[in-house]
């Protein structure tokens, strides 16, 4: 049996992180929710501390946004797969974000059939060096 994938959520939004806290542990076959957090600064610092395989990441944070968090997380733990997980549209987002160095972008709406295979090839692709190019 493959070990759990470690990540961290990233969202300011308690509803949201108390669902999205349940589906993953649901999947606990899968990934292992090893923390969550608030902002930018909490992102950072928890990613620092847990370093977690993965970081589900949305992009509308109060202060410093997801778009901007991005490349500071890619300095700090390089090796760290990066989920963006939003509400805000694919079209006008998606591009930005991978650019800015995520591996993937999930719309919120697709949580259930989407999270748990970006999340695997977000750490394939980090544990790899690269970034996905979806």
């Amino acid at each position: 049996m493959k070990k759990p994938l470690s990540v961290l959520l990233v969202d300011d939004n308690p509803p949201f992180v108390r669902v999205a806290t349940r589906f993953l542990v649901r999947r606990a076959d899968d990934v292992r929710l090893v923390g969550t957090a608030k902002d930018a600064q909490e992102a950072l610092a928890q990613t620092h501390a847990l370093a977690p395989e993965v970081v589900l990441l949305d992009l509308g944070l109060p202060g410093v946004g997801g778009l901007e968090v991005i490349p500071r997380l890619r300095e700090l733990a390089p090796e760290v797969g990066i989920v963006v997980l939003t509400l805000w549209e694919p079209e006008t987002h998606m591009q930005a974000c991978l650019e800015a160095g995520a591996h993937e972008f999930v719309h919120k709406p697709t949580l259930v059939t989407q999270l748990i295979p970006a999340v695997q090839r977000a750490a394939e692709a980090a544990a790899r060096g690269g970034r996905q190019q979806r």
